[in-house]
């Protein structure tokens, strides 16, 4: 069958898979080690011939490039046969080279006889050797003592040897019958040269003295004598003595200096120093009176004379700056006081700063007029989840009452600050938190740019519990939930060994045993509550505090409340069910944006993007904080960014809550808004892409916008009413007027197409009469107004959306009271997009002022290479930039997906700072993980 094959050229029989980028391809129903060879081909049935590398079984070749083809799945292939012309070719020309090289004429030319072997010469020159010449070394028939034992062989035939051990002076040689004659010897061939002469032993003697002639002569080392002899001896000496060196004596010293200056002494008193004290060269420190602190002169004798050189301190003088303090006994960053009413005078107090500080107010102050808010996973709205930056966030905020921490014992005991029971949400982790070590949980990094959306760094580490109540005791109360059933123990022992005090933490836990240990070491417990069917358990187990999710059931809360309890509600986000809530008599609220929850008045005026942290206040609809459902911050503002997710209903808004309210009365106050905006992607649906600002009546307060039809999976509700202002990439400006589900558009004014990367200014003036939308020119040139007369629906908070589907980018928003004069928006200034493009692998958007921002991603890697006891890629792959930067690189983001992948590392920028790749290696936890590393990239491209 093989022959037919090889006459056919090729084989197919079965089916294939490999992947593209991959170099294994694996057969079904194929018998590749029997007819495949290396240097054959793969690939030529989708015209992608590569060659085959190796023939690793019946079932798998290794391709010598990795696959270019399309990925397939046990689908027909073809293995193209290498010519076997090419071999034969191969092999001749290797056999003529060893022909023409004369070694095989030589071994032709040798006749061959039994225990001869052939030897090489020179080049293509060959000779026999005997067995015996190879085996025996010097070759001879008979050894002898000496000449007078040749003779008995003076008989033998042509070629006899005989070795002669010596020839009578001592050496031996060998001798060989010329011919069959008696006595017939060659010349000796000497083995060995003559005897030389007997040596004789030497002896060596060292001696020391004082002087040349031998004084104080000793043959022991004396470091006092100045003179050394060396004596050579043929003849042992047993006690040699100072005549045996004579003649040999030498110094091996220099010559004694003269004797130097006695050194300076140091003299002390309070008195100048007396004529007769001390000598030429001492120094002398006049102490002064310790009554006013005077430290004088200080003085030289120089030619029996005191001379005064320089001067520590001068005498006390008369003004009120002239201040002495304590000699000692004071504590470093001790607080000082004055001593006496002249202001010259100080002393320590006994006081630090510490001493000082404002108290951490009691958990016990707070009550439904003074609410608490805390700090859920310490504002996750604002900071990377569980990260030790946001404790050390949350705990400088004027308006936090209390960090949270959730509570979770690992395998080795240790208690964390972890909420979840995963790691894979928010680090570069996967797997069980409880599983993991102490060592293993301070290695872990928070995985930010992956799902929070902002400029913070990937790299944020995880809290242990025992470090965030040493860094925070006396900073901020704890509300501390126990997640491990059974660690309730622990938590309490930790709390007694931190010396947190009693009125400054507050334990929970869905198991109530898990809350009696803290009661029991003196502190406050907490029940947490989905509804009130357990308020007799609380009761009974004594807990003082109740958490109860915000279900929106007014019933169930003032059931809690009034039963005596202290009620804070979980979380809670928006002010206006705040402020129902306060109604209803709760003391307090788990949130995650304290300093947005906490206030009633604008934090800013105008937007902070340009730093890449979220502003307080901007929350997304359903309160989602993933970087896929309010945008994230680039290119200098924030928006709609590439990794956005489709989402529900038309529109993704998210509340602007850091500049509002806007107004104090709105129905009488007017306000203007102003923006610059841009639309990011490369291709754009028509009209379908749109930026908005959405204006909710006072009714609605801060509660999200929907703006979904009926026909949305997320329609909006009867209560909305909203004013939706709109500007699409087509160039129209629309007003819009949504009651609930129903909706109409109320003015349209048509302007110029708007070009994908170009921005646009924006201003949306709102009176009690009238709204209006501009789309303004950089100079300040209205270029269109949409305007409606209509005074339904005022009110103070706003909304930034977008449709799901656009991408978009917006900055330099304004909001001021009263109506704008035309002015420009943003002003020329403000950077804009120069040039984009994109690729299936990578993005790029080039800024006017010389900014550069890079997406890319890398092909698919494997830890397969342990590295204690986790995997990683066994080497670096670089993943080339589609623009090369100018200067420093940073990569603000990278993310992992596709299996058991937990982790990525950027080795390197590449040949200095201007590069072209970043290298990047993933990590593991099995040798078949598997990821792509997802990178964004800043810098400069001018």
């Amino acid at each position: 069958m093989a022959g037919n094959l090889y006459e056919q050229g090729y084989y197919e029989t079965g089916s294939a898979s490999v992947t593209q980028g991959q170099t294994v391809v694996t057969g079904q129903g194929t018998a590749w080690s029997q007819i495949v060879r290396p240097a054959d081909d793969f690939g030529k049935h989708v015209g992608m011939p590569v060659p085959i590398a190796s023939v690793d079984s019946d079932t798998q070749i290794t391709l010598a490039f990795p696959w270019p083809g399309p990925t397939q799945a046990a689908a027909p292939y073809r293995v193209s046969f290498t010519p076997y012309y090419v071999n034969y070719r191969q092999a001749l020309l290797e056999i003529g080279q060893l022909l023409v090289s004369g070694n095989v004429s030589a071994l032709a030319s040798l006749v061959g006889a039994a225990n001869r072997i052939p030897m090489f010469t020179g080049p293509g020159a060959l000779t026999l050797l005997s067995k015996e010449e190879l085996t025996n070394g010097v070759y001879f028939d008979v050894l002898v003592d000496n000449l007078a034992g040749r003779a008995a062989y003076d008989l033998e035939n042509t070629g006899f040897t005989v070795f002669v051990a010596d020839v009578g002076d001592g050496r031996s040689a060998i001798y060989t019958k010329s011919s069959a004659a008696s006595a017939d010897w060659s010349d000796p061939a000497y083995i060995t040269g003559p005897k030389g002469a007997t040596g004789h032993e030497a002896y060596v003697y060292i001696g020391y003295a004082s002087d040349a002639a031998g004084a104080d002569f000793t043959t022991a080392y004396n470091p006092a004598l100045d003179y050394i002899a060396i004596l050579a001896s043929e003849v042992e000496i047993p006690a040699p003595s100072a005549e045996d060196f004579a003649g040999l004596w030498f110094n091996y010293k220099g010559e004694k200096g003269d004797t130097g200056e006695a050194g300076a002494d140091w003299l002390t008193g309070a008195a100048d120093p007396a004529p007769g004290d001390g000598f030429d060269g001492d120094l002398y420190l006049q102490t002064g009176d310790g009554a006013t602190g005077f430290l004088g002169d200080v003085w030289q004798k120089s030619a029996g004379t005191w001379v005064v050189v320089s001067n520590i301190r001068g005498a006390a003088g008369s003004g009120t700056g002239d201040v002495i303090g304590p000699n000692g006994g004071v504590g470093n960053g001790e607080l000082v006081l004055f001593d006496g009413p002249t202001g010259k005078g100080i002393k320590g107090s006994g006081k630090t700063l510490g001493d000082f500080a404002p108290a951490v107010p009691s958990l016990g102050v707070y009550s439904n007029a003074n609410p608490i808010y805390i700090a859920h996973r310490n504002q996750a709205q604002l900071y990377p989840d569980q990260s030790l930056g946001a404790f050390r966030e949350s705990a400088k905020s004027p308006v936090v009452g209390a960090l949270e921490c959730d509570v979770r014992q690992l395998s080795d005991g240790t208690l964390v600050c972890f909420h979840d029971s995963t790691l894979d949400r928010i680090t570069t982790s996967t797997g069980s938190v409880e599983a993991l070590t102490e060592a293993q949980f301070r290695a872990l990094r928070i995985d930010a740019e992956n799902w929070h959306g902002s400029n913070i760094p990937d790299g944020s580490t995880t809290v242990v519990f025992a470090d965030a109540l040493k860094e925070f005791n006396g900073k901020k109360p704890f509300m501390i939930e126990v997640k491990t059933a059974g660690a309730g123990q622990a938590v309490a022992d930790a709390l007694v060994a931190a010396g947190i005090p009693k009125g400054q933490a507050v334990i929970s836990s869905v198991n109530l045993s898990d809350v009696t240990p803290s009661m029991a070491a003196g502190y406050e417990g907490m029940a947490l509550a989905n509804d009130d069917s357990i308020i007799a358990a609380a009761q009974s187990a004594g807990v003082q505090w109740v958490a109860l999710r915000d279900n929106e059931n007014d019933a169930e809360v003032a059931a809690w409340v009034s039963t005596g309890f202290k009620v804070v509600m979980w979380t809670v986000h928006r002010r206006y069910r705040r402020d129902h809530l306060l109604g209803l008599g709760v003391v307090g609220f788990y949130t995650d944006d304290c300093e947005y929850l906490a206030r009633d008045e604008p934090i800013y005026t105008a937007d902070q993007f340009r730093e890449g942290t979220w502003m307080p206040g901007m929350l997304a609809q359903h309160e989602a904080f993933e970087a896929t459902r309010r945008g994230r911050f680039f290119g200098g503002g924030w928006g709609a960014s590439v990794e956005a997710d489709p989402h529900p209903g038309p529109g993704l808004f998210v509340l602007q809550g850091w500049a509002c309210p806007v107004v104090e009365n709105p129905s009488t106050d007017s306000f203007t808004f102003e923006a610059e905006l841009v639309f990011i992607g490369s291709s754009l649906p028509g009209t379908g892409s749109w930026a908005g600002i959405a204006l909710a009546d006072s009714a609605m307060k801060d509660q999200q916008v929907l703006d979904g039809g009926a026909s949305s999976d997320f329609p909006s509700p009867a209560s909305e009413k909203i004013w939706n202002c709109l500007f699409r990439q087509t160039g129209q400006l629309d007003i819009y007027k949504r009651t609930g589900p129903s909706v109409t558009r109320e003015a349209r004014t048509e302007t110029a197409e708007i070009s994908p990367g170009t921005s646009f200014n924006v201003r949306v003036i709102v009176t009690p009469a009238s709204i209006r939308t501009h789309r303004v020119s950089p100079d300040g040139v209205v270029l269109g107004e949409a305007m409606v007369a209509d005074g339904d629906y005022r009110g103070a908070y706003i909304h930034l959306g977008v449709r799901s589907a656009s991408e978009w980018l917006v900055k330099n928003v304004k909001v001021a009271l009263g109506e704008a004069a035309a002015r420009p928006v943003g002003g020329a200034r403000s950077p804009f997009i120069v040039e984009q493009g994109e690729a299936a692998d990578s993005r790029y958007i080039k800024w006017s002022d010389g900014r550069l921002d890079v997406w890319c991603e890398s092909v698919s890697l494997t830890a397969s290479e342990a590295v204690g006891n986790v995997y990683r890629s066994p080497s670096v792959t670089y993943v080339n930039f589609p623009v090369p930067f100018v200067g420093r690189v940073y990569c603000s983001s990278g993310y992992l997906y596709t299996g058991g992948a937990s982790g990525w590392e950027a080795i390197t920028y590449g040949p200095g700072d201007n590069a072209a790749a970043i290298g990047v290696r993933i990590y593991g936890h099995s040798s078949s993980a598997e990821g792509k590393v997802v990178i964004h990239a800043t810098g400069r491209w001018r």
